[in-house]
C-alpha cells in the first residue's frame, strides 16, 4: 500500500523500549520568556511542493541554560540526519536562528518562519510533536562504540537470512568495509544489503556518515522506505515489460503518438516517428538539458517539470536536436511520458498497475511514490522503497523473473532490458545502456564479473552479479558524489574480494 511519513509507528514505540534511553537529553524545563519550546518540532518548507519534505527538529537546552537546534532528522523518504548546535534566541515575537526568524502562535504550539539566505526567501512551519520526542532521541544516542556484525533477521518477508560463511564470504572482509563505513570513509551511506543463492547475508543501516548505527537504526530505517531517485527508472522498464507480456503494449517498436492523442497538437511528423524502445533507451531526440545550468535555472528541463501546469506536454512540445533512435540524451522527461503511456494503455494509473503486477507479487506492501504539482507521476526519481524489498527487484532478475514458484515478468523481457544498446562514456568502468538498466564488467585479475545495475543519484543502487548470483543494494546521501564509481568501488575493493573463490 502507499505508505505515509509515519512509518509502522506501533511498531516503533514498542521498539524504542528496547533501544538506549536519553531521556536527559531532550527533558523539558522553563524556556526563554516563560515559553517552553524544548522537544521536536516537525515540519518544512511550506512556499514550495508543501507537505512534501519534512523533517524533525529537536531543540534542547544546553548546561548553561541557552537553547539550541542540536538533531535534525528528515521523516521524508531522503533519510538525512544531520548533528547540529545552532543558537536559538528569543526575540520580541518568537525565536531566531542562522537565517530564519520565527514566530511562535498564541497556544505555543506552530513556529512559522522567515529564512532569507543569499538573496532568497523562504517559508517554513514547524509543529511540536511529542510524539516524535522518544524515537529521535533514542536514535541520536545511537552511536556505536563499534561495528559488530549481526545475522540479518527473519521477518516472514521473502528472505531467507544466512551467515557470510554460508554463502561464501569472508566475514571479516565484510566486518572491514563496515567498520570503513562507520569511520566515515564512503561518505553517508544509509543501508547496504547483499544476498547470495536467495539469502541476506549483511544487512545494516547508518546516519551521519556512519557515526550513528545500532539496534535503534537498523529497526527504524529498516521499516522505512527510502529515496530511490533514478532507480526508479529501472523499475519503471520491468512495469513496461509486464505491459507487454500482457499484451497491452504490442511492441517496444509501437509508435508513442497513438497512446498520446490528448498530446496530438505537439506531435510534428518527425515526433511521430519516437518509439517505446526510444524512450526506453533515451533516444527520443527531445531537446533536452539538467546538467549544464542549475535545477533552479528557467533553462533546466528538469527544474522546468516542477513548474509545468502539464509535463507530458512540456516535454512533448520539446524541439527535436536528432533524429529518434540515432542518439542518446539521458533525460527525466521521457520516463514521465513513458508512465503516461503506460496508463493509458492498461486503462489505470501506472503506480496502481505497478502495486498490482510487481509489488503485491513480491510482498513489497509499503511505497511512496511522489508526482509532480500538475498530478503527473514522478516515473522518472519519485519512488522509495525499503532497502529489503528493493533488494527483492534484484533477486526477481536473478530468479529469471519468477518469485516464490510464480511468474511474475517474462525472462525474454529481461533479456531485452538488460541487453547491451548504447556504448555510454569510460570513466572508472565502461558502462553500457540497455532499457533504464546499465551493464558494466568488472576487473577481477584477469578476468571480469559482469554486473546489471540501475543508479540513481546521491548513491542509490541495485546491482546484480548473476555469474555470482548475488544482489547489492546501496542507499545513501552522497549527492556531490558520481553515483556508479562510487559504489563499484566498494563492491570492486571490498564485495568480491570477500567472496571466496569456489
Amino acid at each position: 500500500m502507499k505508505t505515509t511519513y509515519a512509518i509502522a509507528a506501533a511498531v516503533l514505540v514498542v521498539m524504542l523500549h528496547s533501544c538506549r534511553s536519553s531521556g536527559e537529553a531532550c527533558s523539558s524545563d522553563s524556556s526563554l520568556s516563560g515559553r517552553d519550546i524544548t522537544g521536536c518540532w516537525r515540519g518544512g518548507r511550506i512556499d514550495f511542493l508543501p507537505g512534501r519534505y519534512e523533517e524533525a527538529r529537536l531543540i534542547t537546552r544546553k548546561p548553561d541554560g541557552s537553547l539550541a537546534q542540536t538533531f535534525i532528522m528528515e521523516l521524508d523518504p531522503g533519510c538525512r540526519v544531520w548533528d547540529y548546535d545552532i543558537p536559538v534566541t528569543g526575540t520580541s515575537s518568537g525565536f531566531s536562528w542562522l537565517a530564519h526568524t520565527a514566530t511562535l502562535n498564541t497556544a505555543g504550539d506552530t513556529l512559522t518562519a522567515v529564512k532569507e539566505w543569499k538573496g532568497e526567501r523562504s517559508l517554513w512551519r514547524f509543529v511540536r510533536d511529542n510524539s516524535l520526542d522518544s524515537l529521535v532521541c533514542a536514535l541520536r544516542a545511537d552511536t556505536g562504540a563499534s561495528y559488530t556484525y549481526t545475522m540479518p533477521r527473519y521477518l516472514h518477508d521473502g528472505w531467507p537470512c544466512a551467515e557470510p560463511e554460508d554463502e561464501g564470504f569472508d566475514r571479516e572482509k565484510l566486518v572491514h568495509w563496515m567498520e570503513s563505513i562507520a569511520a566515515g570513509k564512503h561518505g553517508d551511506i544509509h543501508s547496504v544489503l547483499i544476498a547470495r543463492n536467495g539469502r541476506l547475508i549483511l544487512e545494516e543501516y547508518f546516519s551521519t556518515s556512519g557515526k550513528r548505527f545500532g539496534e535503534c537504526h537498523k529497526e527504524y530505517f529498516r521499516a522505512k522506505p527510502h529515496r530511490l531517485a533514478s532507480v526508479t527508472k529501472g523499475i519503471l522498464s520491468l512495469v513496461t515489460g509486464i505491459a507487454v507480456d500482457q499484451g497491452k503494449i504490442p511492441d517496444t517498436n509501437e509508435r508513442i503518438w497513438p497512446y498520446l492523442k490528448e498530446y496530438a497538437a505537439c506531435m510534428t511528423p518527425e515526433k511521430k516517428d519516437i518509439t517505446i524502445d526510444n524512450l526506453l533507451t533515451m533516444t527520443a531526440g527531445l531537446d533536452w538539458n539538467q546538467t549544464r545550468y542549475s535545477f533552479w535555472d528557467p533553462r533546466n528541463h528538469a527544474g522546468q517539470m516542477f513548474s509545468s501546469d502539464d509535463v507530458p506536454r512540456h516535454i512533448l512540445s520539446l524541439p527535436l536536436t536528432g533524429e529518434p533512435g540515432k542518439t542518446y540524451c539521458y533525460s527525466n522527461g521521457v520516463p514521465v511520458v513513458l508512465a503516461a503511456l503506460i496508463e493509458q494503455a492498461v486503462g489505470m494509473e501506472t503506480d496502481t498497475f505497478t502495486e498490482a503486477v510487481l509489488f503485491h507479487p513480491l510482498g513489497i506492501m509499503e511505497y511512496q511514490w511522489t508526482r509532480y504539482p500538475d498530478g503527473s507521476l514522478e516515473a522518472d526519481g519519485g519512488l522509495a522503497l525499503r532497502s529489503r524489498d528493493l533488494a527483492k527487484i534484484g533477486q526477481l532478475l536473478l530468479q529469471k523473473g519468477e518469485w516464490d514458484g510464480k511468474r511474475v515478468i517474462s525472462g525474454a523481457w529481461l533479456e531485452q532490458a538488460m541487453r547491451r544498446r548504447i556504448g555510454l562514456r569510460k570513466t572508472l568502468l565502461p558502462w553500457t545502456y540497455g532499457y533504464y538498466w546499465m551493464q558494466t564488467d568488472i576487473p577481477m585479475g584477469d578476468r571480469s564479473v559482469p554486473a546489471w545495475f540501475v543508479p540513481g543519484s546521491g548513491g542509490q543502487m541495485l546491482a546484480v552479479f548473476p555469474e555470482y548470483e548475488m544482489v547489492v543494494v546501496f542507499t545513501a546521501a552522497n549527492e556531490q558524489w558520481e553515483t556508479k564509481n562510487a559504489c563499484f568501488s566498494m563492491i570492486h575493493r571490498y564485495v568480491l574480494p570477500a567472496l571466496s573463490e569456489e
